[in-house]
């Protein structure tokens, strides 16, 4: 076995695949380690095939090279047809690999203006949220699934689940009525496989306690899950604490006047789309599914109406309605 990846499950396959045609184009991988990790991987990689889907530059190289073998080898299996080979053909097999680099050239370069649009618009959607309420309550979770629930975990499963959460977010009742704002990326790592990063911004002035909402956030999502999630609380008293130490805040109750806190805020925000986390990306997803959404504010003269609101409010009780539609539309990045 020349790969670290479990392939009892979706995410993991694909992972493990993406490694193997990285290797094969940029580091070398002898022919008799190319033929073994091939008989590895294309059993693994057939029980997770979907049509109707789009894949990552790497999965779609092996995809055709996996069809390419099956039509050359008829009807043999596959352990007969590769120990017939000659190292020739071997060789022509993984080049085969290579031709796709021009491709991937493309889709990093994509992939990094995606990240930095969506890092602008989602900054200046935090800048516009702040314009308009003298103090918020920022809370980042992570929200992923357990590791022995991995095998249950497709991307099907996956898009359901996300789905049900921002549907939640967005129509603004029980735990979330008071939200203000939010973000959500989605990602694929190695080990924790199909995962999101959740930024939110409640009114402070109707909500506080805000490691306990990161928990019962985490509780949402294990019921979304119906009991196979997971989640970490970014907003835990220990981590506040440590952030703290270190000057760099930015998660808790937020005062848009102190420049330092909005600053840290801001950089809270920015990891969701962080151009650097390229092994992060997903390596499979629907024609439709956002790899990062957000609300979106409604026009200026609401604002304008809620800004005078907000002045009020901090001279009594009440807190304003707030500044966003009952069906916010998301940031989609095309």
């Amino acid at each position: 076995m020349f790969n670290p990846f479990c392939l009892d499950n979706q995410s993991s396959v694909l992972k493990a695949v993406d490694d193997f045609v990285f290797r094969c184009n940029n580091l070398g991988v002898p022919p008799d380690q190319f033929i073994s990790e091939l008989k590895e991987l294309i059993p693994a990689f057939n029980v997770f095939i979907q049509e109707g889907v789009v894949y990552s530059t790497y999965i779609q190289a092996f995809l055709r090279l996996v069809e390419d073998i099956d039509r050359k080898r008829h009807k043999r299996d596959y352990e007969t047809y590769f120990n017939s080979l000659s190292k020739a053909e071997v060789y022509r097999f993984r080049d085969q690999l290579r031709h796709c680099e021009k491709d991937l050239a493309v889709e990093m370069k994509r992939y990094t203006e995606k990240k930095r649009h969506n890092r602008e618009a989602f900054d200046s959607y935090i800048n516009a949220i702040f314009a308009n309420y003298s103090r918020g309550l920022v809370i980042r979770v992570d929200l992923s699934y357990l590791q022995e629930s991995q095998p249950q975990v497709t991307l099907d499963r996956f898009s359901q689940d996300v789905e049900s959460l921002r549907k939640y977010l967005q129509y603004r009742q029980g735990l979330v009525e008071h939200l203000l704002g939010y973000g959500m990326a989605l990602e694929q790592g190695d080990r924790k496989g199909f995962h999101i990063h959740l930024y939110l911004i409640f009114n402070a002035h109707k909500v506080q306690r805000d490691e306990y909402y990161g928990y019962k956030l985490i509780e949402l999502w294990q019921g979304i899950t119906q009991g196979i999630g997971m989640g970490y609380n970014v907003n835990s008293k220990e981590n506040k604490e440590k952030y703290q130490m270190m000057g760099t805040l930015g998660i808790g109750e937020i005062f848009s006047a102190d420049q330092n806190m909005r600053k840290n805020t801001s950089t809270v925000a920015e990891y969701l789309n962080h151009d650097d986390k390229w092994s992060q990306r997903l390596l499979i997803r629907t024609p439709k599914m956002r790899t990062f959404t957000k609300g979106e504010l409604e026009p200026r003269w609401v604002l304008a109406k809620t800004q005078v609101q907000e002045q009020q409010a901090d001279q009594s009780d009440p807190a304003p309605i707030g500044a966003w539609t009952a069906f916010d539309r998301d940031l989609i990045d095309l």
